[in-house]
């Protein structure tokens, strides 16, 4: 419960745009997943680093990559 915790406080400040807090909340995500046991809530928070760290590429490499698509 306490992963789901700061899986939900990660993700709310994810979209605030605090991303080093963000950072900070999955950290604590996957340390308190690793603790408790539970191998499927361990793979979810590595799901959610992922997701994360997917969505907040440098500007100028997600700009490259759609100039890339639109012609």
């Amino acid at each position: 419960m306490l992963a789901r915790a700061y899986g939900n406080a990660a993700q709310l400040t994810y979209r605030f745009g605090w991303f080093s807090l963000a950072s900070s909340g999955l950290d604590r995500m996957e340390n308190a997943a690793a603790h408790s046991g539970q191998p499927l809530l361990t793979a979810h928070a590595t799901q959610q680093r992922a997701l994360i760290c997917s969505h907040t590429r440098p500007m100028a490499r997600r700009n490259a990559s759609f100039n890339a698509h639109s012609t």
